[in-house]
């Protein structure tokens, strides 16, 4: 595994018959952290079979050196604008990459694989800088035990106690946890 790198596939089966060939990609070590940072983040995977999935990600415009600098390292997909995304229907960028190997079983399995660098783009991804003490990380996951359990996983790696703190938004009712 060692010898695979980035664009390398991996080749699981070929039908003769119909001329299919059946591939994914096998993510090296960083690869696999912006795809756990980006998932946690403003990124969202969509399983394609049982262990085979795809990463989605979008950014506004503001960030989108960013979107391609990812886009780089996840096999160099096809980038879309996005001329009027979501409520706010500003210009974004968007990639889907190309199929890849599921290399954790479950979220507590994903955040046990999260090393500082996963942190770093979940950061660039929900965190808010503030000159203050704080500078909280955002998610727009609405189940308070996943962010209690990014919590205690990013104080295991940066001994950083951080708290995790929730708002409705008044507009749509929507509950933001956030760690401060």
């Amino acid at each position: 595994i060692s010898d695979i790198t980035k664009k390398d596939f991996i080749i699981t089966s070929y039908n003769t018959e119909s001329k299919v060939t059946n591939s994914y990609l096998l993510p090296n070590s960083i690869q696999e952290q912006i795809i756990i940072g980006s998932e946690i983040g403003d990124g969202n995977l969509h399983q394609l079979s049982s262990n085979k999935i795809r990463l989605r990600i979008i950014h506004c415009e503001a960030q989108k050196d960013y979107l391609e600098w990812k886009n780089n390292l996840l096999w160099d997909n096809k980038i879309e604008k996005i001329e009027k995304n979501g409520y706010s229907e500003k210009i974004a960028y968007r990639f889907s990459t190309k199929m890849f190997y599921k290399f954790f079983d479950s979220y507590d399995d994903l955040l046990s694989k999260l090393d500082i660098l996963g942190i770093a783009i979940l950061y660039m991804d929900d965190g808010s800088f503030s000159k203050s003490k704080n500078s909280p990380i955002y998610s727009m996951c609405d189940e308070e035990e996943k962010v209690r359990k990014l919590n205690n996983r990013i104080n295991e790696i940066l001994n950083i106690k951080g708290v995790v703190r929730s708002y409705v938004k008044k507009e749509s009712g929507t509950k933001i946890n956030y760690i401060v």
